[in-house]
């Protein structure tokens, strides 16, 4: 949802390069070093809050490492001098 209803506002992929973004993914550092990327792709994290969360529930069962991979590889094609750069929908 690119954080579209959070007080940071929008962060689409495209707001940076697939350096920035690997750099982000690698640091493993969110919300300014308060939180850690691995919690929010943590099967316990997506548990927790499949309830309310339609794609929480629907990745629920994915491993970890392959959820991460995934997103990895939609922010690098979707940045800003990735194959597709992509906003948010």
């Amino acid at each position: 949802d690119c954080h579209t209803n959070q007080p940071v506002g929008k962060i689409p992929p495209d707001s940076r390069t697939q350096a920035e973004w690997a750099a982000y993914l690698e640091a493993d550092q969110h919300a300014k070093g308060q939180d850690t990327v691995s919690k929010y792709v943590s099967k316990s994290f997506r548990t927790s809050i499949a309830g309310e969360n339609k794609a929480a529930a629907k990745f629920a069962n994915v491993p970890e490492e392959e959820l991460f991979a995934d997103i990895k590889a939609i922010l690098l094609r979707g940045a800003s001098d990735g194959d597709a750069p992509a906003g948010c929908r």
